[in-house]
């Protein structure tokens, strides 16, 4: 959880960290900007990926393999869509790309919270009972 809330903190604020703010960005700025992005993620997903497989292999997931493995996917996915588009194998503004990143990783924040929840062992009791 902390990861992709630290992650979606710095992408948002990568911008203003390596260009000037006072300066319009060009493209070949947010195409740099990107690859920093990507780069960054690469060494996230490679983390994660270790985590799953240990997780698998142990059977430490209380939940499915297959949801570890989705999730795992989902980041790969999303950093190879990043790098096609920054080897221009499709056409997507850059800023719209970056915001997909930012929000992909306030959703699996948001997952992971709820999923500490759920495993929390707290019951939850209504105002009847």
């Amino acid at each position: 959880m902390l990861v992709n809330g630290v992650m979606a903190v710095l992408f948002c604020l990568m911008p203003f960290l390596f260009f000037d703010p006072t300066v319009s960005f060009l493209e070949s700025d947010w195409e740099t900007l990107l690859v920093i992005v990507g780069v960054t993620g690469l060494f996230e997903v490679q983390w994660r990926v270790r985590i799953a497989w240990v997780a698998i292999k142990n059977h430490l997931d209380e939940d499915s393999n297959l949801l570890s493995l989705a999730y795992v996917s989902s980041d790969v996915l999303i950093y190879a869509t990043l790098f096609a588009l920054v080897f221009e194998l499709f056409d997507v503004l850059h800023f719209k790309m970056l915001s997909w990143i930012i929000l992909y990783h306030l959703a699996c924040a948001i997952y992971i919270f709820l999923r500490m929840v759920r495993h929390a062992g707290f019951e939850v009791v209504d105002n009847e009972g």
